[in-house]
């Protein structure tokens, strides 16, 4: 018998979707900047991840609301007011990002 057919298969494995559903630029920066520092707009969310292009935050927002990790208020005045937060799933993401950035602290100090 083969090995590689014990394996779990890509799609199968709850961490591949996971981190399928974070990877891309400025998906990480938007679950950390909401999960650190709560609900924000969107020029609020451009100010605090530094680079980001209006249009490329926009696609990794929509993107992010439609997996679910983010949620977007928009209220009806001129200008119109749209807030973004994360929802249960985004928070605990989060908190899985809290995990990764200690570990990589850790690393920092040790060598390979």
């Amino acid at each position: 018998m083969n090995d590689a057919s014990n394996e779990q298969q890509p799609e199968k494995c709850p961490s591949d979707r996971l981190l399928r559903l974070i990877w891309g630029a400025w998906k990480i920066h938007v679950l950390w900047v909401l999960g650190a520092h709560g609900p924000k707009r969107f020029g609020e969310l451009r100010q605090a991840i530094e680079g980001v292009t209006p249009k490329v935050l926009t696609d990794r927002l929509r993107a992010m609301e439609s997996d679910k990790l983010i949620w977007c208020r928009a209220e009806k005045t001129r200008p119109p007011k749209v807030t973004y937060g994360l929802t249960k799933r985004g928070e605990l993401l989060h908190e899985a990002l809290c995990d990764l950035h200690d570990l990589g602290k850790r690393w920092d100090g040790i060598e390979p």
